[in-house]
């Protein structure tokens, strides 16, 4: 119906919703630490004993060193041979979170832990496999 003598407006279309650009494929989310991980690794000059201050003991739901344990909250698969680890820490008083990236080499014989996010204090030290 006109109004004043004009016609009526055209209805406004909606205006379509952008599609989502698809996000990025993430590494698939698992509750625990793959088994190739797992196990007592120790520097690789160490001595594999308990006291070895360089020492790690990796099973499914933690990481412990020797003064701090890391208790597994998620972990993302990057590959076979490649995890990052979010792990809430505690030791010697203190509480923490962080993200550490383990990537084995030498056919599973080394473990290499890494701050995943890029804020490593010093070099990486790979760590053996202890018998």
């Amino acid at each position: 119906m006109a109004v004043n003598g004009e016609a009526p407006a055209a209805p406004i279309a909606a205006s379509p919703e952008r599609a989502a650009a698809p996000e990025a494929p993430t590494a698939p989310a698992v509750a625990a630490i793959p088994e190739q991980f797992r196990g007592v690794w120790d520097y690789l000059e160490g001595s594999c004993a308990p006291e070895s201050d360089l020492r790690l003991e990796v099973t499914a739901g933690d990481l412990m060193f020797y003064e701090s344990v890391g208790e597994v909250e998620s972990v993302e698969e990057e590959n076979d041979n490649q995890v990052v680890v979010e792990l809430s820490m505690s030791g010697e008083g203190e509480s923490w979170t962080e993200r550490t990236r383990l990537t084995l080499t030498d056919g599973g014989d080394i473990l290499t832990p890494v701050d995943a996010d890029g804020e490593q204090a010093g070099t990486p030290m790979p760590r053996k496999r202890c018998e």
